[in-house]
């Protein structure tokens, strides 16, 4: 993981509700790939199949915490 690329994205998504009444730059990120028919859901967790990877073969793994839903998603991912 490229610890840079976190903080870029937490510091976007604080920008993002700032100029945008509020809104949660996760919740409207899942959204649009929803939309577009790039996510896979396993219970509350969701798997992202990113627009415009940094890299290829990049995924997101999505959900409010660690639970049993999110490890079966990864474990789908990396198997």
């Amino acid at each position: 993981i490229y610890y840079g690329n976190i903080e870029r994205t937490r510091q976007g998504a604080r920008f993002y509700a700032q100029n945008n009444n509020g809104r949660n730059y996760f919740k409207d990120y899942l959204y649009i790939h929803q939309v577009l028919g790039l996510t896979i859901q396993i219970g509350n967790t969701n798997v992202i199949v990113h627009l415009t990877p940094i890299k290829d073969l990049e995924i997101m793994i999505m959900d409010e915490k660690l639970n049993r839903n999110f490890y079966k998603a990864l474990h789908l991912v990396l198997r």
